[in-house]
């Protein structure tokens, strides 16, 4: 009974669940000026474990880890190309008279 007399919403589950070893407590349910440093480390792991890690059926093949690898490294290319080109493209195009 005493459980059911304090159950939290789904939103407040999920901000104490993630005021736990990060920069801080959310102000929200999406807060994106907070690091998850667990989060950080469990997706490091996760995107890791292909390439190096212990439990070598789950290894890909060493023809397989490059294009992994290659693929890793083009997919943050594209939000950061637009955020480094957007002075130059996005900013001056909408500046731009009619």
């Amino acid at each position: 009974m005493a459980a059911e007399e304090h159950a939290q919403t789904p939103g407040e589950y999920i901000i104490h669940h993630l005021t736990h070893f990060g920069t801080g407590k959310p102000k929200g349910l999406v807060d994106f000026s907070i690091i998850n440093f667990d989060s950080v480390v469990f997706s490091a792991l996760i995107m890791w474990m292909p390439v190096c890690g212990p439990l070598p059926e789950l290894r890909y093949s060493l023809g397989a880890q490059m294009p992994y690898l290659f693929l890793q490294s083009i997919i943050p290319t594209v939000p950061a190309g637009s955020v480094t080109w957007r002075d130059i493209v996005v900013l001056r195009l909408s500046a731009a008279p009619e």
